[in-house]
């Protein structure tokens, strides 16, 4: 019982997973080449960088000019 449910769930997300992955690769062709868990990570530190770069433009205004 409790591996059907499991076994249910995998598929769900393996699913999930694929559809992300495609949305993801028609915004980004050059993550094609990629798996899911470096995509993931990329785009993760791509976002982390992004924000570090607005807080620091916000805190510091005049060394941008």
């Amino acid at each position: 019982m409790a591996d059907d449910a499991r076994k249910k769930l995998q598929e769900r997300f393996a699913k999930i997973g694929e559809r992300a992955l495609a949305r993801i690769h028609e915004y980004r062709p050059d993550l094609r080449d990629k798996n899911l868990e470096e995509t993931v990570k990329i785009l993760k530190a791509e976002a982390s960088l992004m924000r570090s770069a607005y807080h620091r433009k916000k805190r510091y205004p005049l060394l941008d000019e």
